[in-house]
């Protein structure tokens, strides 16, 4: 019979087991590329997702956003496999373990409340995990269907951008704009209204934008890619005015 190992903290949300992310599953969410060179033109905006958006293909959107705005755009792939490629062993296990722990934390479970952190569930956490390309335990399921669904639920927008901020590679940081496309429910707190409501976009850096409605229906997913991929979409995103 196994014995499970105890906790030190009883109150941890994190895994007691460190997750495997295996190299082949985000090399493929990085497109095969082994480095980020060449490096950036100056002024380029670098378009990353933060997990699998199905029907979304970020060169395109690259090239609509050049299009509409005049300057280089380049696609570099999902931001969790990128930074985690760059890690090897535990280190990358400890690190993956770490920002499904913060994600899970950015969790909106109450609107109402303006501090609304409650400890999350471990299948929460699970959840953020598939989205890092983890392999779970057989009972949560296929990781890859799960990777790719909404959660459904808000996320605190300013928190998961500073999330995103601390992984976003240097180079990157230093050589252009940086705007990531994100399939799930942003949210801003509004002092007027006061409760946390979705935001289309959080300004800032990197920009965050959300790019489909959770809770569609699958009718409505032709008419949501038509207008992803229109060039006006991305003057009202990232205003001419900002662009360098």
């Amino acid at each position: 019979m196994t014995i499970r190992p105890k906790r030190k903290d009883p109150t941890s949300t994190k895994p007691v087991y460190l997750p495997i992310i295996p190299t082949k599953a985000i090399e493929g969410a990085r497109g095969g590329a082994k480095t980020l060179e060449p490096p950036a033109p100056d002024g380029a905006v670098l378009f990353y997702t933060d997990s699998h958006i199905p029907g979304l293909d970020l060169g395109l959107v690259a090239h609509a956003f050049s299009v509409a705005h005049g300057v280089p755009a380049i696609a570099r792939g999902e931001l969790f496999a990128v930074h985690l490629a760059s890690l090897m062993g535990t280190e990358r296990r400890q690190e993956a373990a770490r920002l499904a722990n913060e994600l899970a934390w950015a969790r909106i479970k109450d609107p109402s409340l303006r501090r609304y952190e409650v400890m999350p569930h471990h299948g929460e956490i699970d959840y953020e995990l598939t989205r890092l390309h983890a392999e779970l335990h057989p009972e949560f399921g296929d990781a890859e269907s799960w990777a790719s669904r909404p959660s459904g639920v808000l996320y605190d927008g300013p928190r998961v951008q500073g999330l995103y901020r601390e992984i976003i590679p240097r180079l990157d940081r230093s050589q252009g704009r940086v705007l990531i496309l994100t399939n799930q429910l942003l949210a801003k707190w509004r002092e007027r209204a006061g409760r946390w409501q979705t935001a289309k976009k959080i300004e800032g850096d990197p920009l965050l934008a959300m790019v489909f409605k959770a809770l569609s229906s699958p009718t409505s997913e032709k008419a949501m890619t038509a207008s992803l991929y229109a060039p006006d979409r991305w003057i009202k995103i990232y205003p001419k005015s900002k662009a360098r």
